[in-house]
């Protein structure tokens, strides 16, 4: 993925639909699900895999206070850096907090590893459309856009 990043694969233009985006967003959990549906073994092996610790694997996400930092010295749009630094930032405290639930077998403890996934999940998704609509070529960096807040939340170069 770094590979075609660094060749532009991934960059946007807004003359149509993120698809190449879209696809390496999509692509990763998609092949996963049809491969756990096909073969029994990795079936198993997800099986035996200790619940606390996947959960807990999460929780590296607080790292996302950086795009907060770097916001804080003009390095990222405020748009995606309080939606994508919070929203990690919360997602690995709560994966912390779910981690220790499994472990326990806490009451509710199934409950909270389905909310997990919701939460991170919704963290994801708005973190890339703020991205996408923060990034350089977007609407709000377009000089006719008559918004104002769009330019203090986005920074155009």
């Amino acid at each position: 993925m770094l590979t075609l990043a660094s060749a532009g694969v991934f960059r946007f233009q807004w003359q149509g639909l993120p698809v190449t985006l879209a696809m390496a967003a999509v692509t990763p959990p998609l092949v996963f699900h049809i491969a756990y549906q096909t073969f029994a073994g990795l079936r198993a092996w997800v099986a035996e895999l200790d619940l606390a610790w996947v959960v807990g694997t999460q929780t590296w996400r607080v790292i996302g206070i950086v795009f907060i930092m770097f916001w804080g010295v003009d390095e990222l749009p405020v748009i995606f850096a309080l939606t994508a630094g919070l929203g990690d930032l919360g997602v690995g405290v709560f994966a912390l907090v779910t981690a220790l639930a499994v472990s326990r077998r806490a009451s509710g403890w199934e409950g909270s590893v389905r909310m997990l996934v919701y939460v991170g999940m919704a963290d994801f998704v708005a973190a890339f459309g703020t991205g996408i609509l923060s990034g350089e070529g977007s609407p709000c960096c377009r000089p006719a856009t008559r918004c104002r807040v769009w330019f203090k939340v986005c920074r155009c170069r």
